[in-house]
């Protein structure tokens, strides 16, 4: 009987090291222009994966950290996410599929009819459709030792079954896809800076009047505020002045309307909007004239609402809403922040003045020790042991 033995793969490992990853490279980094995050960078690394050790296709799961679970990941030709209500996803652990129990232990497994296998009984979700009769399954860990996602690399039974040369090509894939994602988070994290850089820039050179920001009062259902001058006439020894508080409902004017609805307003020319309240203008002695209004939200919830005033030049573009829009939401941080500290501080003063009545009735002074140690201790406690 004639022992058959497997031709080496050898030559096609040298071709994938020098020929493939160099060519995977230079397509992760010209997708990271078009597309710079991380769910496509993962895609684009699987597809070279898949075509590197020949497999008939692939599946990819992503991990959601936040709840333990994975999600299966899909892009069309343009690049975009496939959407549907049935989107599959499954917890991450042990005895039930093979990508969960590949996600939970962090190990490889190669294996034929994965489902015959006791340590993940139902094997692969999309085995039947795709005709999974031989799987390869490997982690993809980026560079901070994160989970990221679960590889599911496939082979009908027409096809061989993977062997450890498939399992070392995908692991030197790996290693470069990691340093591709980790590339793709710097890409992502220097166009955020931009992003607020860009912002930053556009506010400095907003030169508006006045800036309003009303903070929400739910449980009486008002907007209360304290305006401010931000003109370009004071300086050090002539400080911007804080008018006494305003409150009025929500509902009433701009501020309240934007409030109630949690939708932004540009209004070119205040008095010209009849839903714009002239409260205001009649205790502050100010002028209106143009208003650009926007919610401020935390957890879904608007808590205040915060408006720029008379801008220098024109009114308010479209250009200024989206730069408002960010400066809203650090509008929103900070004052999420201030109140915690509010409730805190105030937690601590009533904390403090319990500790000092506390303190007070339980010291005595000098003479009152003395009376009481003088005193001899009673035998009987009256009313108790009679």
């Amino acid at each position: 009987m004639c022992k058959i033995i497997r031709k080496t793969s050898l030559s096609r490992w040298k071709f994938c090291v020098h020929a493939d990853k160099r060519k995977m490279l230079q397509e992760l980094t010209t997708s990271l222009h078009v597309r710079p995050n991380k769910p496509h960078v993962l895609w684009e690394l699987a597809h070279c994966i898949s075509s590197a050790v020949n497999a008939d296709g692939y599946n990819l799961y992503l991990v959601d950290s936040a709840t333990a679970t994975l999600h299966q990941y899909i892009e069309i030709k343009d690049g975009a996410e496939v959407k549907s209500p049935g989107s599959w996803s499954c917890d991450i652990g042990t005895g039930s599929w093979l990508c969960a129990w590949v996600a939970s232990t962090r190990h490889a497994v190669r294996i034929t009819n994965p489902s015959n296998d006791p340590r993940f009984p139902r094997g692969c979700p999309f085995a039947e459709e795709q005709e999974v009769h031989h799987t390869l399954s490997m982690v993809v860990v980026q560079s901070n030792g994160e989970l990221a996602a679960v590889l599911e690399l496939y082979r009908r039974q027409s096809g061989e079954n993977f062997h450890e040369e498939d399992e070392e090509i995908v692991n030197s894939y790996l290693v470069w896809g990691g340093i591709a994602l980790h590339y793709a988070e710097l890409y992502h994290s220097m166009v955020k800076q931009r992003t607020l850089n860009d912002f930053i820039l556009s506010v400095v050179n907003w030169s508006v009047r006045t800036g309003h920001l009303s903070s929400v009062d739910a449980k009486n259902r008002q907007l209360y505020a304290r305006i401010f001058d931000m003109g370009s006439e004071f300086d050090e020894d002539n400080p911007p002045q804080a008018f006494k508080e305003i409150r009025f409902p929500i509902g009433t004017g701009i501020a309240g309307i934007v409030a109630q609805n949690g939708q932004v307003l540009n209004i070119p020319d205040a008095y010209a909007d009849p839903r714009f309240n002239r409260t205001v203008d009649q205790l502050t002695g100010y002028l209106t004239k143009s208003i650009l209004c926007m919610p401020i939200f935390i957890r879904g919830n608007v808590i205040g609402v915060m408006q720029m005033v008379n801008k220098a030049t024109g009114v308010f573009s479209k250009e200024d809403e989206e730069s408002f829009e960010m400066f809203a939401i650090y509008c929103g941080l900070a004052l999420h922040h201030a109140k915690l500290y509010d409730k805190i501080r105030r937690s601590e003063q009533k904390y403090k003045v319990a500790l000092e009545v506390l303190s007070y009735h339980n010291s005595c002074t000098d003479d009152e020790f003395e009376t009481l140690q003088a005193d001899p201790l009673t035998q009987a406690l009256p009313g108790v042991d009679e």
